[in-house]
């Protein structure tokens, strides 16, 4: 009997479906501890995609923290991007940066705000993202939100994760995007 997560069985026929109607080329990343999925399974899954004729690579990159499944949205491009700029080139598409973008706009830092939120703040002010927020209270605490799908979400993850840190403490958003909001 298959385990949950195998590519076997149900789950095989999906992936095989999946290759025998795809035609683009694909690179498959993962790290060596990846809690979700890891190697073997990553292993399993392309060969069924491949059987299909689906075009496919999988490259397994080195262990990241804990849980390797978070690498690409945590850690720094320049621990993936060498093994996707060449597969990027094969397929005639542009790597190079073409335009460097103008540093954000500053954005003063909130009166009393402790030292972590202060160091939260200089992360939040490097993510190049209009769909980002910065919730404070007043006792010097905040919340952040990015990798948001719009702004409201972003407010309302920033909020959220202020309150989660300090329940019954009103907080308001400070910033979104690289704008100090009107309060």
């Amino acid at each position: 009997m298959a385990k949950p997560g195998d590519a076997c069985g149900p789950d095989r026929l999906v992936v095989e479906a999946l290759g025998r109607t795809t035609r683009v080329p694909a690179l498959w990343l993962y790290a060596e501890d990846d809690q979700s999925y890891g190697p073997e399974l990553a292993h399993q899954m392309l060969a069924a995609y491949t059987t299909g004729g689906a075009p496919a690579r999988l490259h397994i990159l080195p262990p990241f923290g804990t849980d390797g499944h978070d690498l690409i949205i945590r850690d720094v491009a320049d621990t993936w991007l060498p093994t996707v700029e060449p597969f990027l080139a094969e397929l005639k598409l542009p790597t190079a940066v073409t335009i460097s973008l103008p540093e954000p706009a500053a954005l003063p830092p909130p009166a009393d705000l402790s030292s972590d939120c202060q160091r939260a703040l200089s992360v939040y002010l490097a993510i190049r993202s209009d769909t980002k927020a910065f919730a404070i209270d007043d006792k010097g605490g905040c919340g952040l939100a990015s990798a948001s799908r719009t702004v409201t979400e972003a407010r309302d993850k920033s909020i959220a994760e202020r309150q989660s840190n300090s329940a019954g403490t009103a907080c308001h958003v400070y910033a979104v995007g690289q704008r100090a909001t009107e309060n």
